[in-house]
């Protein structure tokens, strides 16, 4: 979610760094109060000299209605009375619209967290100056992430929201997350003709980081689909494999895959693997098969 200021003005200060993590409430950015701060002091002393005014005008006309109860006055006096009153009291109300208006702007030079979560993206720096709306930081939140993939259209009719799913990381081989199917897109990518299908979690492990790929595994589906980047692929004579390294010998291996629509800068995945391989996602056309690497955990 990029998060923005509401007013306009000079970045005075940012307080966190790209992989923070904050929380909700916590202050993020700040912008050059002085211009708001004279603003808002002016109206405070305006809407103060208004109630003096407003309170002089009531008691003008209190002291009215008992001189033309009395006779002393006509009712053009009266008149005069009711409207300096009624015009002081209107212009009360507008300036204390405009000082409340004016320190809601001024809170509005705080840029606050929503909720926890973490820094993905930096947009501004110390001193620029900003519009409002204009985006300053990103943040995902910690508590709603979520996986998502591309499923071919031949698959999704198998699928409904609520469905369980399991989540396999690359990165995580002995482990499979439990996920729910959030919400599947209605119409299927143009250029690619699948579907965009969002994984939510119950609970995440503190291993997982943002970005991580994997794979989905759907009960009485047709298999795994996940995604890997188009480095881990290598392709020979019309065959695109990849280089799985064995969980005892360490040793590569080729593996041919079935490929499905682009993700991005990356590929589908829907044949080939199984849960649990590891896969070269990294300087793969440099490894040759059958040799030994060692795994960096």
């Amino acid at each position: 979610s990029q998060l923005s200021f509401q007013v306009g003005g000079r970045l005075r200060a940012r307080n966190v760094d790209l992989g923070s993590e904050v929380n909700g409430g916590e202050i993020l950015a700040t912008l050059d109060t002085r211009d708001y701060k004279l603003g808002t002091a002016n109206l405070k002393g305006l809407t103060q000299a208004a109630e003096a005014d407003h309170q002089r005008a009531q008691r003008d006309l209190r002291r009215a209605r008992k001189l033309i109860a009395d006779g002393f006055i006509g009712e053009s006096a009266l008149d005069v009375a009711i409207n300096a009153e009624a015009a002081s009291s209107a212009r009360l109300r507008a300036l204390q619209a405009q000082h409340g208006e004016s320190i809601n702007r001024l809170a509005y030079t705080e840029l606050l967290a929503p909720d926890r979560g973490i820094v993905t993206a930096l947009q501004a720096e110390v001193g620029d100056v900003l519009t409002p709306g204009q985006p300053v930081i990103t943040l995902a939140w910690l508590k709603e992430w979520e996986f998502v993939t591309a499923i071919p259209e031949s698959q999704i009719a198998s699928l409904r929201p609520g469905q369980p799913v399991k989540v396999n990381y690359w990165s995580l081989p002995h482990q499979s997350l439990d996920g729910t199917i959030r919400e599947i897109a209605p119409a299927a990518d143009p250029a690619s003709r699948s579907y965009s299908v969002k994984v939510s979690f119950a609970e995440l492990p503190d291993t997982l980081r943002l970005g991580m790929t994997g794979s989905i595994a759907i009960s009485g589906g047709a298999g795994p689909a996940g995604v890997l980047p188009t480095s881990a692929l290598l392709n020979s004579d019309n065959r695109t494999s990849v280089l799985v390294v064995d969980g005892d010998s360490f040793k590569t291996r080729l593996q041919e895959v079935t490929l499905g629509p682009p993700v991005g800068d990356r590929v589908t995945v829907t044949g080939g693997l199984t849960e649990g391989d590891r896969v070269i996602v990294a300087g793969a056309n440099k490894v040759v098969p059958g040799s030994r690497v060692r795994i960096a955990e």
